[in-house]
């Protein structure tokens, strides 16, 4: 049966199926601001922003509140805000939600968080090299914070305030915007989320013979971006198969450079400075939007540039490639 994750307070735990959920909150242990997570997304969103319960509870108003009732939980902090005692330990989440500023993306006070940060609500929770995989890179504490870096599937890439930089899941996190009600969960989202919004479009692809590597493979494609934030860090992956369908290889693609909000992005091959030393002499893959600064300061590049992605890929004369977006990382503004 498909698990909700529910965050209350310090709380956070698994609940099996919509029934469970609806019993839950006709008894009153479920309220309009509680946070909860559906099965198989990365998204957090209000209780009273589920459909199937938003008759049984309290709306949330646009500052996080709830109306018509509410949480008791989130309630009770804020009544303990303004009489100014402070919040320690798993409820300092809503602590911090009672401080949001409307503007800029942050949260007033000396010890607020920003919009662009993740609470820490799993217990035993560790950054790793890979996402979903790979060594611990530092362990981080329940309600510690981490700074948002990148995406890559359900995982996010996070920095520790020590420093330590890696890879956590998406469900042992809960992004601070989801608690900035309504207009800041959509100003924000393509940050958490940017592989909503970059599409790999118009793409195709050549082999052509090459006398040192064998035969090279070229994609032509555009990345089309339809957030106001300018992507970075993008890594494609082809999944090259044959004319049964079946895969028969995957291959991922590192390119540099930005695709501009709310606009697209050819990619080409910058091919390597004949008198480079051979250690460098490798193809760079960019997007035209990086490449045309470059070229601005060195018209001479332009020699060097080709549209297109240039790989070496393993298996001959294929009959499909797939190219998806792997990784990504939007650039707040």
């Amino acid at each position: 049966m498909a698990q909700w994750l529910v965050t209350q307070g310090d709380r956070q735990f698994a609940v099996d199926g919509m029934a469970r959920l609806r019993t839950m909150a006709r008894g009153g242990q479920l309220h309009g601001g509680d946070m909860i997570q559906p099965p198989g997304t990365s998204e957090w969103m209000y209780v009273s922003e589920v459909p199937e319960l938003k008759n049984l509870v309290g709306d949330v108003q646009a500052d996080g509140g709830t109306k018509g009732g509410g949480s008791a939980v989130a309630m009770g902090v804020v009544a303990v805000v303004a009489v100014g005692v402070l919040v320690a330990g798993g409820a300092a989440a809503f602590f911090y939600t009672s401080q949001l500023a409307a503007e800029q993306g942050g949260l007033i006070g000396d010890k607020g968080l920003a919009y662009t940060e993740m609470l820490v609500t799993n217990e035993g929770a560790a950054l790793t090299t890979e996402a979903g995989g790979g060594s611990m890179v530092a362990a981080v504490a329940k309600d510690s914070t981490l700074d948002l870096l990148a995406k890559r599937g359900t995982f996010y890439k996070g920095r520790s305030k020590q420093g330590a930089e890696g890879w956590i899941a998406t469900n042992q996190v809960i992004p601070m915007y989801q608690y900035g009600g309504a207009e800041v969960r959509d100003e924000f989202d393509p940050l958490y989320n940017p592989d909503r919004y970059l599409d790999v479009a118009n793409a195709s692809w050549t082999q052509l013979p090459d006398k040192e590597q064998g035969q090279v493979t070229v994609f032509k494609l555009m990345l089309s971006n339809a957030s106001r934030y300018d992507m970075a860090d993008v890594v494609l992956v082809a999944t090259i198969k044959d004319a049964k369908g079946h895969e028969l290889e995957k291959l991922e693609i590192a390119i540099e450079g930005v695709v501009p909000g709310n606009g697209s992005a050819l990619v080409g091959t910058l091919a390597p400075d004949p008198k480079a030393d051979e250690a460098d002499a490798k193809n760079r893959l960019l997007t035209d939007a990086t490449f045309a600064e470059m070229a601005s300061e060195n018209p001479d590049l332009q020699l060097r540039f080709s549209d297109g992605v240039e790989v070496k890929v393993a298996t001959q004369d294929f009959v499909t490639a797939e190219l998806d977006v792997a990784e990504l990382r939007a650039v707040p503004k």
